[in-house]
Formats: structure tokens, sequence, C-alpha cells
């Protein structure tokens, strides 16, 4: 088993969507870490050799989009903050290597706010930078795109028709499920906008559309998945309220989602020999 130097990878066992835990994304921001991403105050000092340097708070933030959980802080004694992730009890700071032997306090630590931290612009924008060279060197690595997520994609891409969260689920599937196109599109077409309520999410519900279709009775699974990652909120409303606490905007939030319920439905319909 690999060993790491950051504070909690014994225990970082948490995985998103794609299965990658802490300690993949350690490695994939090892290669991204750099002085760009650093903060201006500290950037003088940074080093190759200490990468972490300058990286906390939008590198806690990234994670936090990731994971979910809260972002705290633990008080530095010049007015900052050094950030860190709690993920439901599990704790774990990608960027303490930085501080070298110093041993942090991670108890009873103030919780971080994303609008307050990225009201100043360079930190966005390093935020921005970090995330979008994350996601490329995470593309390179994982396995190539499925033809399900793929579909979505283009489905979520497009501007006329306007496919809803439902049926941007549903469709890739339609057709290795029997269905036409426009019986997948009729039978979703009220899914938008938490099922036109702000009730159950249209996307989630697509999920089950499907399990359902290929014979999947039990979706105990996909739900376990889908509260863990998201603070146990399956409602439309609840995840765009909590969404917005976190300065997101609303169609890559519910782009993400739609891709996320793609990624697991078709992880477990793999896992049951259905596709």
């Amino acid at each position: 088993m690999k060993e790491y130097r950051f504070y909690g990878w014994e225990t970082a066992h948490v995985r998103d969507a794609l299965g990658l835990t802490p300690c993949d994304y350690y490695d994939l921001l090892s290669e991204i870490w750099c002085p760009e991403t650093c903060a201006p105050r500290m950037r003088k000092d940074w080093t190759p050799d200490n990468k972490t340097l300058g990286q906390c708070s939008i590198t806690a933030f990234l994670i936090q989009d990731l994971y979910g959980g809260k972002v705290y802080g633990v008080p530095l004694g010049d007015g900052n903050f050094h950030c860190f992730n709690n993920v439901d009890g599990c704790v774990f700071d990608l960027t303490s290597e930085q501080f070298g032997d110093e041993k942090l306090d991670y108890t009873d630590c103030p919780e971080q706010k994303r609008a307050v931290h990225f009201a100043k612009t360079e930190k966005k924008e390093r935020y921005e930078l970090l995330k979008e060279r994350l996601f490329a060197k995470r593309a390179e690595r994982t396995e190539p795109v499925s033809k399900y997520l793929s579909r979505a994609k283009e489905l979520r891409a497009a501007v006329t028709p306007h496919y809803n969260c439902g049926q941007s689920v549903v469709l890739p599937f339609a057709s290795d499920a029997g269905l036409t196109e426009e019986q997948a599109m009729g039978i979703c077409a009220n899914f938008g906008g938490g099922l036109k309520r702000a009730a159950a999410c249209g996307a989630i519900t697509g999920g089950l559309v499907v399990l359902g279709l290929f014979g999947i009775g039990n979706p105990a699974a996909y739900y376990q998945a889908l509260r863990e990652n998201h603070e146990g909120m399956l409602d439309c409303a609840a995840l765009l309220q909590r969404n917005r606490e976190l300065g997101g905007e609303k169609k890559p939030h519910c782009d993400a989602l739609i891709y996320e319920c793609v990624t697991l439905v078709e992880k477990i319909l793999r896992e049951h020999g259905k596709i």
C-alpha cells in the first residue's frame, strides 16, 4: 500500500462518483500545483519540493465540489486560516505537508465559507485554474468516456430541443432498453424542475426509470451512493439550495448530477450483467 504524508490519508477512504479517493486526487494535484495556483504572498517561497504551499483554500473547496462535506480552517495566528476538509466525519488535509513537522490542531476549527474566500478575485481565478487542470488531468487517467455518458453530454450541450434532467439520463439508455427516443422523451416529459414542483430530482428519478426498465427492482445501492455524495439530499429544491450556498451556478450543478446518475446507473447495470 502506497503511503502518503498528508494529514488523514490513512482513513481518507471516501469515494466520488468516479470511485476516486482523496489519495487519488492528491496524486493528480501533485502534478498540477504550481506557482500560478499558489497564493501570491507565498509564491517567492514555492518550490516543487514544497508544492502544497499556498494551495490550501482553493484545494479544499475543489475537494468539497467532489465529495461534499464542509471546509474548516485552522487559525494560524496571523488572521489567516489553513483550510482542510471534513466529509461526514472523515477529516483530511491534502495540503498539510507545507507545515513540515509542525502538528496542526484540527479540532474545533471554524467553518470556512466559499463566498468569503472567493470574494477575492485572484483566489477565485486560481480555484478555476486548478479545477480546469485537475479535470483535464483526471480525464487523461480515467477510463474512456462511455457511450452513455457521451450521449448525456451531447444532450446537455444541445440548445434546441431542450432536454430536461430526466430525459438526459434516460435517453442514453433508451435503445438498449427497447425504447424509441420519442417514447423515452415522453416518459420523462414532466421530470424537469424536480417533477415540475421542485420535488424529487428529475435526474435521480430518471436513473430509477432506467434501472426499472432493465429489471433492477432494488435501487438501494443507487440511493446510498447519491445520499453519501449529497449529504442525504435527493430533492431538487434542497440540492439547488445547497449548490447556491456553495456559490455554484445552476446549469453546471444540474449537468454534474445528470452525469453522476448516468455513471451510477451504468455501473449498477454492468454489475448485474444487464449491459
